[in-house]
């Protein structure tokens, strides 16, 4: 095992480029425990503090983790507190936690739309889905 974590955070940023997230979230997740060398000679403080959290956080969403997307946005947010980019994916995240607990009537609704939308596109309706 590597001792630093700038290894890490380019298997796992080089996985996440090529979307293979369960990769990328193996090697970022092992980065993510990894503390700031004593030496910071050539050490990339971010990777440490808060830039593999980043990776981790979108790795997290597209797998479909949304709870560990939000824990990873707020190790994010603790050490990025002023930075609307952070703040919007909170948002965003908050915003998918919420609509996840939508009820059967406003699943329904949105599932009739699409069919009503689809069907005036003329596009050929599939129900064995």
């Amino acid at each position: 095992m590597w001792e630093r974590a700038e290894q890490y955070f380019m298997l796992g940023w080089a996985c996440k480029e090529m979307k293979k997230y369960k990769e990328a979230k193996f090697w970022l997740e092992i980065c993510v425990m990894l503390d700031v060398p004593v030496t910071q000679l050539f050490v990339n403080v971010d990777i440490y503090t808060w830039y593999a959290w980043d990776a981790l956080m979108e790795v997290r969403m597209k797998l479909g983790d949304t709870e560990g997307a939000y824990k990873a946005v707020k190790k994010v947010l603790h050490f990025k507190p002023d930075c609307n980019k952070v703040k919007e994916n909170m948002r965003l995240i908050e915003d998918h936690i919420t609509n996840q607990g939508k009820t059967f009537v406003d699943a329904s609704a949105e599932i009739i739309g699409k069919i009503i939308e689809d069907s005036q596109d003329g596009k050929e309706i599939n129900f064995s889905n």
